[in-house]
């Protein structure tokens, strides 16, 4: 999409209120088939999210991980779990 599609959705991102920077501080390294996917796990750790949605095959690796618990979900699950009361 190019450097400056980029720079205007991070700028878009940086107004939205409900939108927090986080920094990681370590690496997980929890994804040994690709290992360029760790980004996305680091970042779930760091920002103690509750789940990631993907398609991505990769990430069932994570399901053979106890510590730090991360699920995975696809949008499909992500969609009810969202229209479910709490």
């Amino acid at each position: 999409m190019g450097q400056s599609t980029a720079s205007d959705v991070i700028e878009a991102l940086e107004c939205l209120s409900n939108v927090l920077l986080i920094s990681k501080h370590y690496q997980w390294n929890m994804i040994k088939s690709d290992p360029d996917d760790n980004k996305f796990t680091d970042c779930a750790v760091a920002g103690r999210a509750d789940c990631i949605v993907t398609y991505d095959k990769h990430f069932k690796e994570l399901n053979q991980t106890h510590f730090p618990s991360i699920s995975t979900v696809t949008p499909e699950e992500f969609k009810i779990l969202l229209n479910s009361p709490s």
